[in-house]
């Protein structure tokens, strides 16, 4: 019987689906979860669905055929699980909202473990605190993987919501450099044996893309930048190193 292994995400399908690939090249079989009601063009894969009703919803095969292409077997299978947006000003509507939401994560979660996964890996960052719910009903080998430990625009040493919840299950931490390692050493109440560092993959899930040409003409030296500039990536590192590309 195939080896299965669980991956709950709501984005960095980047980095996760080279991951994915290497292990259904070695046999295993993926469910790949996707944390959100609507799936349109995620990180540098095409795929658009829409959910059907909240819960876990599976996604037909032809709607993802690029990334099967990609991952060169049908080891893959991939799902939405649609909650509840977690939006609300008012505590009393805040209150039920996140009732709400626990009961649809408790259903979702019944049902991830009923299949029985020898791994169940969720990979966010610290600043998805709506993806507690789920991580607090699911048993079994659970890998918490961290793409950001903190705000690094307002570093605090304070865990956040999805991190204090890994380390109140014990859940293994997956963080992706010596510097995430060194951040997270520093979070209250972290117990660092259960921690470990595994870099990041190549990026080569835009292999899944189909190919186009460019319509505009670049000059001979430049430089691309792939992703998102948000404050808490780091901008004062960007800076630095495009002055030194200037000198």
């Amino acid at each position: 019987m195939a080896k299965r292994i669980a991956f709950i995400t709501e984005n960095f399908l980047g980095s996760t689906l080279p991951l994915i690939r290497q292990l259904c090249k070695r046999g295993y079989t993926i469910d790949l979860y996707i944390y959100r009601r609507e799936v349109h063009e995620p990180e540098a894969c095409e795929l658009d669905y829409k959910a059907e009703h909240y819960g876990i919803n599976t996604i037909p095969r032809q709607l993802y055929s690029g990334i099967l292409d990609y991952v060169g077997c049908n080891n893959l299978n991939v799902f939405t699980f649609s909650q509840i947006k977690p939006f609300a000003s008012l505590p009393i509507v805040r209150n039920i909202v996140s009732v709400i939401m626990a009961y649809q994560a408790h259903k979702a979660a019944k049902h991830i473990n009923a299949q029985g996964y020898e791994a169940i890996n969720m990979i966010g960052n610290y600043s998805m605190p709506y993806m507690k719910h789920l991580l607090h009903y699911l048993e079994g080998n659970i890998i918490v993987s961290l793409h950001e430990v903190w705000n690094h625009a307002q570093p605090s040493a304070k865990p956040s919501v999805l991190l204090r919840e890994a380390i109140n299950k014990r859940c293994k931490i997956h963080v992706f450099s010596d510097n995430s390692l060194n951040d997270i050493s520093q979070i209250e109440g972290i117990d660092m044996s259960l921690v470990y560092v595994n870099p990041f993959g190549i990026f080569e899930s835009f292999a899944s893309l189909p190919e186009a040409e460019l319509e505009i003409s670049l000059p001979d030296k430049y430089i691309l930048f792939f992703g998102y500039i948000l404050p808490y990536k780091g901008l004062s590192i960007l800076h630095q190193a495009i002055n030194l590309i200037g000198k």
